[in-house]
């Protein structure tokens, strides 16, 4: 922290991530690779504002077919609209995600013998900093011009680069840190899995209410 604040670190590090993978050395070919691989299949605007304006055809009620098409045609506007939201903010979106995985981290090194009674805004600090440094390996192969396959296993080969930092900072063994660091990752997704469950309760229950 002495050198280079860590918060400011991360969201300069996100801009220039940010940057680099919209565009700045990347190919038509990664391009093309990451649509076949993910099968990534766009609509434009265009076709659906014709699908829509074909449902909604005056004159006879909607069949239950067309209910469902509409209600599907919905659900995908507002995750579309979700994704876009998350694009925009996604330094957030990854801090917030830091602050869950430096609790689960928090829960299962908070009696570390390097740190013995570690809180869980220094925990979360040393998370921004690592992050930072993943930020950084993630970005080589983009500058590279890796193959879409070659950059996902870079990308999660320097996943586990985490072990390093976190062993040194908590003193533990490198095995007592590698089962504690994958059982703080399970609880991160089960935390993931609840506040998604919320989420999709809340909007079924202001969908309901509204209809």
């Amino acid at each position: 922290m002495a050198y280079f604040p860590p918060f400011k670190m991360f969201f300069l590090l996100c801009a220039l991530s940010l940057l680099i993978d919209s565009g700045i050395n990347r190919g038509e070919q990664n391009e093309k690779e990451t649509n076949e691989l993910f099968g990534l299949e766009a609509k434009t605007k265009q076709v659906k504002a014709q699908e829509k304006k074909a449902q909604r055809t005056a004159g006879k009620p909607l069949t239950k077919e067309e209910k469902k098409q509409l209600m599907i045609e919905e659900d995908t506007r507002i995750k579309e609209k979700s994704t876009e939201w998350i694009n925009q903010h996604t330094s957030g979106m990854m801090l917030f995600g830091l602050l869950l995985y430096s609790l689960s981290l928090w829960l299962l090194f908070r009696h570390s013998p390097a740190i013995p009674d570690i809180r869980l805004s220094e925990c979360f600090v040393a998370q921004v900093y690592i992050s930072n440094m993943l930020i950084i390996y993630s970005i080589v192969p983009s500058l590279l011009c890796f193959s879409v396959k070659a950059e996902i296993v870079f990308d999660l080969l320097s996943m586990l680069l985490i072990i390093i930092p976190i062993k040194q900072l908590s003193g533990f063994s490198y095995w007592s840190t590698i089962w504690r660091v994958a059982l703080a990752t399970i609880l991160l997704f089960i935390l993931f899995l609840l506040l998604y469950a919320v989420i999709i309760f809340i909007y079924m229950y202001i969908r309901v209410n509204m209809s």
